[in-house]
This record gives C-alpha cells, sequence and structure tokens, in this order.
C-alpha cells in the first residue's frame, strides 16, 4: 500500500517535473520571443527615428539649400522722351504795303499828247506806250496847201525833265510836184515841255525851231 502511494507520488513528482520543465522552455522561449521582439520593436524605433532625424536633417538642408536671394529684377526703365520741341514759329511778319500813292497827277503821269504849234508849224505829239511813257512826234511846216517839209521821230519822255530825246528822225521834203522826198534820217534832237501847254524843239541837224514856244492848242 505504502509501495502504491510513493510510485503514486513519484509519478506525480514526475509529472509535477515534467510540467514544470515544460512551462520553463516555454517561459524560456517566450521570453526569447518577447526579448526579440522587443529588440526589433527597439530597433524599429531606433530606426524610424534615425530615418525621421535623416528625413528632417535632409529637408532642413533643403531649407538652408534654397537660395536666399532674391531673383534680379531688371530695373523698370522709363521710355527716353525726346524733350517736346515748341513748334518754331516764324516770325509773323507784317504785310508789304505799298505806300498810298497820292490821287494828285505826278509829272510823269501827265500825257502830253496834243497839237502844239506857232505860225508856220504844227507839232503833233501822241503818246504811244503810257507805261513807258513811249511818244510818237510828228513836225509840219507850211500850210496844208502849200506844204513845205515834215520830220518823224519818236522817244521817251525823262519825267525828271519833261524832255524827250531821239536819234531816229526823218526829214521828208517837197518837190514842186506836191510829192515827198525824203531830206536825210537819223537826225537827232529833242522836246522840252515847259509846262504842260508850251513846247520847245531843239533840232540838231538845222537848228530848227530854235527859240520858237510851240503852244497847246
Amino acid at each position: 500500500m505504502k509501495s502504491k502511494i510513493l510510485i503514486g507520488i513519484t509519478a506525480l513528482l514526475l509529472v509535477i517535473g515534467m510540467i514544470l520543465v515544460g512551462c520553463n522552455g516555454c517561459n524560456g522561449s517566450g521570453g526569447s520571443k518577447t526579448a526579440s521582439s522587443s529588440a526589433s520593436t527597439v530597433s524599429s524605433s531606433s530606426a524610424k527615428s534615425t530615418q525621421n532625424s535623416t528625413k528632417a536633417t535632409a529637408n532642413t538642408q533643403k531649407a538652408t539649400q534654397k537660395p536666399t536671394q532674391k531673383p534680379t529684377e531688371k530695373p523698370t526703365q522709363k521710355p527716353t522722351q525726346k524733350p517736346t520741341q515748341a513748334p518754331t514759329q516764324k516770325p509773323t511778319q507784317k504785310p508789304t504795303q505799298k505806300p498810298t500813292q497820292a490821287t494828285e497827277t505826278k509829272p510823269q503821269d501827265i500825257n502830253y499828247s496834243g497839237n502844239y504849234n506857232d505860225d508856220m508849224t504844227v507839232i503833233k505829239v501822241l503818246r504811244t506806250n503810257a507805261e513807258t511813257n513811249e511818244y510818237e512826234i510828228t513836225v509840219s511846216k507850211g500850210s496844208a496847201a502849200n506844204p513845205k517839209a515834215k520830220w518823224k521821230m519818236s522817244g521817251t519822255l525823262n519825267t525828271k525833265n519833261n524832255t524827250i530825246k531821239y536819234t531816229d528822225c526823218v526829214k521828208m521834203v517837197y518837190n514842186d510836184d506836191g510829192e515827198e522826198v525824203e531830206d536825210y534820217e537819223n537826225g537827232k534832237g529833242s522836246f522840252v515841255f515847259v509846262d504842260t501847254k508850251t513846247l520847245e524843239w531843239n533840232d540838231k541837224e538845222e537848228n530848227e525851231g530854235k527859240g520858237i514856244d510851240y503852244k497847246l492848242q
């Protein structure tokens, strides 16, 4: 009986010992696994921490590597404006006014046309150009029934001394039949208008008209 009890106790002790051994093995394995797990966790955490630190450092470096200088901007240049030049104005010129001509008749405006004569001679004066004061003059000596001679000439009136000089005089005389015959040509002389009604003739070829005042009729 006692032996059975002892055998039973011994078996129980064996079982308990086995159980205990098994528990220790389990605990050892589990501890190892826990330690490994913890170590892995710690390593993982450290790695993550290291990675985070690396990323942070990288970000910091990127941030510090960004240029702090603003892009150089070209200065805004105002368009070069040419100075405004006032338009060149020509000085206002007053219109040239011709002097008012007097209404009184000037000597150069006098027309000396007409017939000037004495007892035996008639001098016919005719102005042919008013602008240049050109005149044609015909001198007839004698009567209509008995003509003696005729002179024809032309010239320009000098308004300063009221004189007409000529160099183209042609003298004609009459023969017994009453026909005109040329006596000479290119004769020279002058006529002087003493006033508007008196004429003097100075003939340089034969001194005709010397000392005679021919009056306007």
